[in-house]
């Protein structure tokens, strides 16, 4: 952190002392004008207490010996009084300020942690729990915003309970909801997520209205509750009705999701209907265009679940990837091409081997970049198993560096079952230098205190 951040609170005396100091005055400077230099003494060491009548007093004999001795320095009543509390809340201020325009700086550059526990240390000790709860949010949005969703999540939730005792309002209350569903999504604390919106949807600002509703849709449909995230898209296109035009992609986004929801119900005409009515009737653009993927994936996914013929769908999904590398930049889109590979797999044709080794690699470099375990396991295990089955060493090693990698950057475990299974693969090979090679790699990451966390 740079050094404006460095924590030191001073009594309003020891400020007042270095303040003259820097200018050069006596203390006698200080006085006069119903303020003696004993008063000022007595403030400077603590054993009177600097009232606001005296910090105007000080002000006006201190820019008046400030013009005799041809001193330029601008200050106010306000700055002289300004007490331990203040200068804590001064401080709050500035490192909020710090956290926002900084958000997005990666972490290992982010210098905004190095006296974090000092900052918190003195707010505790000056009990203002109404900066500690800004702050709090503030560095969980840092969390949220570089992809750390499970420490976003816990200081979310801190400032989760400080809401209840610190009054704060309808708008921030709703942005906080709306942030922890939004991390709630992304590390399938759905229950928790749905249980902190339940409480405060009382506080809800008509502003946040429809993204809290959109987000608590699509938790419920990842529970599972579908019949409950269908009576809340209901509920969502009666209380948002007069608003949702104004939200375009929302729209399209809870269109998808209700589908998605009448497919899970077997209703597969329902939803194929809602698919095409959206590939026809959306105009789409740069901004929406990440949709039209995710509309083409559940019509792919409807047809492969009923027997029915994707191909075309796919060719579409395909040249759509190709012509919008944007697309690469979305989260999401790491999942999408998981289904996309087990569509062309589950086609079990040869001529659909480059595009399922394609989209393959595509999972594996969108998990990596965006840190999702599951989906880096995956595609892992999968090229694994193809390497080895067609005994390319070339492709084996490319899996290991995979691998290393992964470890190296805390995205799998140490006593992970790739690690096994690229063993035994040497081992069936006799390859004890291979063997040897994985060991020591894991020995000095261990030895380095494991892995970064992630």
């Amino acid at each position: 952190m740079c050094d404006t951040f460095k924590v030191s609170i001073l009594s309003q005396g020891e400020r007042l002392k270095n303040l003259r100091k820097s200018l050069g005055l006596k203390q006698s400077e200080l006085s006069g004008n119903n303020i003696t230099r004993n008063m000022i003494s007595m403030i400077e060491n603590n054993k009177a207490p600097l009232t606001v009548k005296a910090s105007k007093l000080i002000y006006n004999n201190l820019m008046q010996s400030c013009e005799q001795r041809g001193v330029k320095y601008q200050t106010s009543p306000e700055e002289i009084y300004l007490t331990e509390e203040g200068q804590v809340r001064r401080l709050a201020e500035e490192y909020v300020d710090y956290l926002k325009k900084n958000e997005l700086d990666k972490f290992k550059n982010f210098q905004g942690f190095k006296n974090f526990d000092e900052i918190i240390d003195s707010i505790n000790k000056y009990k203002v729990n109404d900066c500690k709860m800004k702050i709090y949010y503030y560095v969980a949005r840092y969390y949220q915003k570089n992809l750390n969703y499970n420490k976003a999540f816990r200081y979310f939730s801190i400032v989760n309970e400080l809401v209840f005792t610190e009054d704060a309002d309808n708008e921030f209350i709703s942005g906080l909801i709306v942030a922890i569903l939004d991390v709630s999504k992304n590390t399938q604390r759905y229950e928790e997520g749905l249980l902190i919106s339940d409480r405060l949807m009382d506080r809800v600002d008509s502003k946040q209205m429809i993204a809290i509703m959109h987000n608590r849709i699509i938790i419920l449909k990842a529970l599972g509750r579908i019949k409950d995230a269908l009576e809340e898209i209901d509920k969502f296109e009666y209380i948002c009705s007069n608003t949702i035009n104004e939200r375009p992609m929302v729209e399209i986004s809870i269109a998808i999701v209700k589908a998605n929801c009448l497919r899970e119900l077997n209703e597969y005409k329902k939803a194929i209907d809602i698919y095409i009515e959206l590939m026809e009737n959306i105009i789409w653009n740069e901004e929406n265009i990440h949709f039209k993927a995710l509309v083409l994936t559940n019509i792919i996914e409807t047809y492969l679940e009923t027997g029915g013929n994707y191909i075309k769908y796919l060719e579409k999904l395909d040249n759509l990837v190709e012509s919008v590398p944007s697309l690469d930049n979305r989260r999401f889109m790491c999942e999408l091409y998981k289904h996309v590979y087990i569509a062309y797999d589950n086609l079990n044709e040869d001529r659909f081997d480059k595009l399922k080794d394609k989209y393959l690699k595509k999972v594996l470099k969108s998990s990596m970049k965006y840190k999702i375990n599951e989906f880096l396991s995956f595609a892992l295990d999968k090229l694994l198993d193809d390497a080895k089955i067609s005994k390319d060493e070339e492709k084996i090693e490319s899996v290991k560096e995979d691998i290393f990698n992964a470890l190296k950057n805390g995205l799998l475990k140490l006593d992970s079952f790739l690690i096994f299974n690229l063993i035994e693969y040497y081992n069936s090979l006799n390859k004890s230098d291979k063997i040897s090679e994985i060991i020591c790699f894991i020995r000095r990451l261990n030895d380095e205190g494991g892995f970064k966390d992630a």
